[in-house]
């Protein structure tokens, strides 16, 4: 299945237990098999999916230059803050 391009899959563990599973490029994930539903798991997985992506875009912010980056002006070795004192 899939979730904003994202691959994800949901598996009963055990009778009554659903884990959800995702596939990014490159490695896989799983979560807890504590779900009673197939339902439960799937609509976690989705959370996690976009959690995920979430996190992903303010990381992607802050190392573009977004609000949250450094002053340009700021030092960036131990040398440079003599500079500043």
């Amino acid at each position: 299945m899939k979730h904003r391009t994202v691959d994800y899959d949901v598996k009963e563990v055990q009778p009554g237990r659903w884990r959800w599973i995702i596939y990014p490029p490159g490695r896989t994930i799983q979560g807890p098999p504590k779900f009673r539903t197939r339902e439960q798991a799937v609509a976690a997985c989705m959370e996690e999916i976009n959690n995920g992506i979430e996190r992903t875009r303010r990381r992607f912010r802050y190392v573009t230059g977004g609000l949250t980056a450094p002053r340009p002006d700021a030092p960036r070795r131990r040398r440079d803050l003599a500079r500043f004192r």
